[in-house]
């Protein structure tokens, strides 16, 4: 019985042993390369836009597939259940004339075709056809590097928002902490007689205060990481320890009329534009094509057929017969559709233009909102840091006068909180300089790395 009995819990303490390694296994230690590495191989946005890339690579070689010979095989089989006819008039001596019906063929008929057909002019709508597709590759890169620059300053806002979101928490905790503190301390000199109802009640009511204070920033902190999860590509069940920092540049940005000059050179939604108009004028120039110009095809086909009444296939006599010949066809009248779609391309070039002078100016907003945003931050850190010295310095001669039995214990646990406020607060000047950094590249249309650490 002990021997079972200990076999049964050999085989659960295993058991908790692999769960345990399982737990740690499935952990994630990341900093902001690792973050930005896991995106690139991972995130569904951007390799739903890789996918897209693939596609338009393909239709680069079915462009090229029109300038080349077609070749089909065909076989029919046809039963003949009342064979066909065809009338033979026949004049007898008197000189009336009548007709005789004459079947023709066998209950089971089989034709096999080959058939090649080439063309030989077209208009030159196939080179336009393939200038097209070569087009729309060039504007689907174009999206996919949007899709980059997108997924780059998502993550950062993702990532360091975590980030801030996790310190956050542990200085919303310290806070609840020290008001618990202050509650008890109260409570034991209410009963001592040394303090008021009034000053216990606070106590109390300051500490409660705190509680769903927490709860919201560990619920904000949670749904942070789940974001984050989401654009790393990972399940919601693996765990995640991020040990980045933040943004620690001094350095004032770029001169604005600098910036704005770069993203007008380099920003890829203008360079999409670039394609999608050049799409619309080939377009435009193959619609015209098909207003009277002819095109030309050759063809060449080779038929083999036979006949019979049963199913003996090894006594069946095949037939062969070989043709080749030209096609030309020249559009007349198409009830004025080619028209009709040649206003539509052109319409789509105007809306193009007044597409690309809206973005133009968008960009000069965003990248002068962006290079404000960057003085701001800066500023405002240089602001938080001077108070985070003010609040270390407090700390300091609270602790001394606490020492020196010159002040109570609350007021250095309040000093400490002033501190850990002071730096939260810096945290969160860190965060928008950060965050306003990645946003500048973005407006910019700086390009991101691909690959940030050696593999």
């Amino acid at each position: 019985m002990m021997h079972i009995m200990f076999r049964h819990f050999s085989l659960l303490l295993g058991m908790l042993l692999l769960g345990t390694v399982a737990a740690y296994a499935s952990q994630r230690r990341l900093d902001w390369d690792d973050a930005w590495q896991l995106a690139l191989e991972q995130n569904r946005v951007l390799l739903r836009s890789r996918e897209e890339v693939m596609k338009a690579r393909q239709k680069v070689r079915e462009a090229y597939s029109a300038a080349m010979p077609s070749i089909s095989a065909t076989g029919l089989y046809t039963r003949n259940i009342e064979l066909p006819v065809f009338y033979m008039g026949i004049t007898d001596s008197t000189g009336r004339v009548s007709t005789m019906a004459i079947q023709i063929g066998l209950d089971n008929s089989y034709r096999g075709i080959l058939e090649l057909q080439q063309p030989i002019y077209v208009a030159g709508k196939i080179g336009l056809a393939l200038r097209v597709a070569k087009s729309y590759l060039q504007l689907s890169k174009a999206i996919d590097r949007q899709t980059l620059q997108d997924l780059r300053l998502g993550l950062a806002q993702s990532y360091f928002g975590t980030l801030l979101a996790g310190e956050l928490t542990r200085v919303q905790n310290q806070a609840l902490e020290q008001a618990r503190k202050h509650r008890d301390r109260t409570k034991l000199l209410f009963e001592q007689g040394t303090v008021s109802e009034y000053d216990k009640i606070r106590a109390e009511v300051g500490a409660a205060n705190w509680e769903p204070i927490v709860l919201e920033a560990e619920n904000g902190f949670r749904q942070a990481l789940l974001q984050l999860q989401l654009l790393l590509g990972l399940s919601p069940e693996d765990s995640l320890e991020l040990a980045g920092t933040f943004e620690a540049n001094r350095a004032p940005p770029e001169p604005l009329g600098e910036a704005v000059e770069r993203a007008l050179t380099q920003r890829s939604e203008l360079e999409a534009v670039t394609h999608q108009r050049m799409i619309q004028r080939r377009l435009l120039a193959i619609e015209r094509r098909s207003l009277y110009w002819p095109s030309l095809y050759g063809s060449a086909s080779v038929t083999w057929q036979t006949e019979a009444a049963d199913w003996k296939f090894d006594n069946y006599e095949w037939t062969r017969s070989t043709a080749a010949g030209l096609i030309l066809s020249i559009p007349l009248f198409n009830g004025f559709a080619t028209p009709a779609r040649i206003e539509q391309v052109q319409s789509d070039l105007r809306t193009l233009d007044y597409q690309e002078s809206d973005l133009r100016q968008t960009i000069r907003n965003e990248v002068e909102g962006a290079h404000d945003e960057v003085n701001r931050a800066l500023k405002a850190l240089e602001v938080q840091e001077k108070n985070l010295a003010q609040a270390e310095k407090g700390y300091e001669i609270a602790q001394v006068r606490y020492e020196s039995g010159l002040s109570t214990q609350l007021e250095l646990l309040d000093a400490e909180l002033q501190v850990n406020m002071a730096r939260v607060n810096r945290l969160r000047a860190l965060y928008d300089l950060t965050i306003a950094r990645f946003s500048l590249a973005r407006a910019v249309g700086d390009s991101p790395a691909l690959v940030t650490k050696p593999q």
